[in-house]
């Protein structure tokens, strides 16, 4: 079907990538060790594009392609209706034709780590703990998971790095953290910048490991980036670093 695109450049998924900068997932079972390494919740062959320099309407104009190709080869009878729901961000530029926006709220949307990410099986997690001592107060914003990619990245924030045991059988994940006594204007600034400048805005999986209440927790979940939550500590997650904490240089994986 690639072969009929209209830009020549295309013939292949891997030209497909390399030209529009989308990249077709299609979530199948790891073949060796553990499916979901960080339990985030993902489906068996959930199908995902991941969309680069053209956003949303590039992975929407190439759907809409690929049905077009389907009736013309008579797979199809006709093209059915095309509706889709933008989650984020909020402003989006106009759907291309013939899209049109879902106002259907009764249907279920997928989860959004239900996907595949688009390499490897690690979605990036934050996890944010809280530690009390005497009347001392102090956080710890750990990210680990599909880290690797954005190692350098966190160097150059001289983020803190180090492994850490992981559930059973002396498991160890190597991880990057922030530590903060009080969570001021600076600390959130902090925050903001691993967030934007490190992450580039990725959407993290959250585990809530300091409570419901907790107005860290709270300010975290007001980021764009923070779209689902975790209400305790994963029984899989890292343990919280301690707070003088020899950093190994590796690399993170």
């Amino acid at each position: 079907m690639l072969l009929e695109h209209p830009d020549d450049r295309i013939r292949s998924l891997k030209d497909l990538e390399e030209v529009q900068q989308l990249r077709l997932v299609d979530g199948m079972p790891a073949k060796t060790g553990q499916n979901d390494p960080d339990s985030v919740g993902l489906v068996d062959w959930q199908l995902a594009i991941y969309s680069g320099k053209g956003g949303v309407n590039a992975a929407l104009d190439f759907i809409h392609f690929v049905l077009q190709k389907k009736i013309n080869k008579g797979y199809l009878g006709s093209l059915p209706a095309l509706q889709a729901r933008v989650m984020a961000p909020a402003a989006h530029q106009p759907l291309p034709t013939p899209w049109q926006e879902l106002s259907d709220d009764s249907l279920a949307m997928p989860m959004p780590f239900s996907a595949l990410p688009p390499k490897g099986r690690r979605h990036v997690v934050c996890q944010l703990d809280r530690q009390e001592k005497d009347a001392d107060v102090g956080y710890t914003i750990t990210f680990f998971g599909g880290i690797y990619h954005y190692k350098q990245r966190f160097e150059n924030q001289r983020v803190q790095g180090t492994l850490l045991p992981v559930g059973a059988a002396n498991k160890r994940d190597y991880v990057r953290y922030l530590e903060f006594g009080d969570v001021d204007a600076a600390a959130m600034q902090r925050i903001t910048d691993v967030l934007e400048s490190v992450l580039l805005g990725l959407p993290l999986y959250f585990i809530n490991g300091a409570g419901p209440d907790d107005p860290v927790a709270t300010w975290l979940q007001l980021q764009p980036s923070i779209i689902q939550v975790e209400l305790h500590q994963d029984a899989e997650a890292p343990a919280v670093p301690a707070t003088a904490i020899d950093t190994v240089s590796v690399d993170d994986d």
